[in-house]
């Protein structure tokens, strides 16, 4: 709408003249904007536009979870290194100081061998198995404290085969002795003169065999308790040969797995 005013209305102001043209009476221009008939007949309001960042903000929310998880597993990754490298470090430690307790032992075994030398007797066995049994291992893991302790048993064994093959040895002296008597009792001169004369009275009673007879079935008796005595001798012997052998490959046994029980901890055992 468009207010016209004169000169001859500036000269009254009382009587304003106010014309109004027919143009000023048209309707207003409408808006050059025309709805998209796929929107609703009540639809007034254009389309929103579909962003063009949408795509670039999923894209940097996926790269940051990604992130994230990358970095979660770093420290979790690291964490779990750091006690792994804590307990190796723990176990090293360990098995160093088991280590050292098993090589000072050795070095202990070693020096009482050296106190007593060659065992050549049951006395220096019996000093050696005391020495050894006074060794302290208390500073050694469990498993070569308990083999340490079967092969001192192992060597108490054999101190006891000594004691045991002293006995036989006794024994058999014993037995020996006393058919070594009736031996000589019967080669004796004595005997011998005896038992002419015994033969001589029995001739002229009718016997002249008889004494003679006698003789041969003592010597008969005398041989088979010989025989009996050195089987039993033997089979004695036998078994105290193979009670030796377990011995010694007990003693060897058990002496072979500390040496294995050392290898383990990284040291060394070769007292024996």
């Amino acid at each position: 709408m468009t207010i016209k005013i004169t000169d001859t209305d500036l000269q009254t102001p009382s009587k304003p003249n106010i014309k109004i043209g027919i143009d000023d009476l048209s309707p207003a221009p409408q808006p050059s904007y025309q709805p998209n008939p796929s929107h609703t007949p009540n639809t007034v309001y254009p389309p929103v536009p579909k962003s063009k960042n949408n795509d670039m903000r999923i894209l940097a929310g996926i790269i940051g979870g990604v992130l994230l998880l990358l970095v979660s597993a770093g420290v979790f990754l690291t964490a779990n290194s750091s006690s792994s490298n804590n307990r190796n470090n723990n176990g090293n430690g360990r098995q160093t100081h088991e280590a050292a307790a098993i090589n000072d032992v050795n070095v202990t075994v070693h020096k009482v061998f050296e106190k007593i030398g060659k065992l050549d007797t049951e006395e220096k066995w019996k000093q050696m198995v005391q020495e050894v049994r006074r060794v302290n291992t208390s500073a050694c893991p469990p498993n070569f404290r308990a083999t340490f302790l079967a092969m001192i048993h192992a060597l108490e064994d054999r101190i006891a085969f000594f004691t045991e093959c002293n006995e036989f040895k006794t024994k058999v002296e014993r037995m020996t002795a006393k058919v070594g008597k009736e031996i000589n009792d019967h080669n004796s001169t004595d005997k011998m003169v005896g038992d002419l004369f015994e033969s001589f009275l029995r001739g002229t009673m009718g016997d002249p065999f008889g004494k003679t007879q006698e003789v041969f079935q003592e010597e008969k008796e005398l041989k088979d308790k010989i025989g009996k005595i050195d089987a039993a001798i033997q089979a004695d012997i036998e078994e105290l040969e193979k009670k030796e052998k377990r011995i010694k490959e007990n003693i060897y046994s058990t002496f072979q797995k500390l040496e294995e029980i050392a290898v383990q901890y990284n040291a060394v055992f070769n007292a024996f």
